[in-house]
């Protein structure tokens, strides 16, 4: 599942427009086509997205495909509000020092005075018990002294943070 978390933020952060099957908006777990065709239920997805439930509440419950949802969601937003950035935005690798560096896909994606930070794990699995350390590292690379607004905090391994830069 968290794999699954990543690969979504990676989708919708990374240059480029993400690619978004109708009907796949909770877990598709079939092994055919996802553009086949079939009948999308778009109301319990409505219903779904009316509900006002924490991630720490949807992980709870993942098989629903709910938190999937809340997250595509959440993203579409963040593009939305931040569009200039995500259309005109420079790709600005970030490395994290030390033991982590193969675990932790880190970027900004920055226009003007004004950047997004996305940090994802790329092996949760390997460094899931090893969270403080790993945080430590993430918030080493921010760049700093400059005012940070979270966007997205679905864990400490996965953030999206808005930079107001400065010249």
């Amino acid at each position: 599942m968290f794999n699954s978390f990543g690969q979504l933020i990676l989708k919708f952060t990374c240059p480029g427009i993400p690619d978004i099957y109708q009907g796949t908006e909770l877990w598709d777990l079939n092994l055919v086509d996802p553009d086949n065709r079939r009948a999308v239920d778009y109301d319990i997805r409505m219903k779904m997205l009316k509900q006002d439930k924490s991630f720490g509440e949807l992980i709870n419950t993942f098989q629903t495909g709910e938190v999937k949802l809340k997250l595509m969601h959440q993203l579409l937003q963040i593009r939305n509000q931040y569009h200039e950035i995500f259309t005109h935005g420079e790709y600005v690798p970030l490395h994290i020092d030390g033991k982590y560096n193969d675990h932790v896909l880190g970027f900004m994606r920055k226009h003007d005075r004004s950047a997004i930070v996305v940090f994802v794990p790329v092996t949760y699995a390997l460094i899931e018990s090893e969270n403080k350390e790993v945080v430590k590292m993430i918030e080493r690379s921010i760049p700093e002294n400059l005012f940070q607004r979270k966007l997205l905090h679905l864990s400490d391994l996965f953030q999206i943070i808005h930079l107001d830069l400065v010249a």
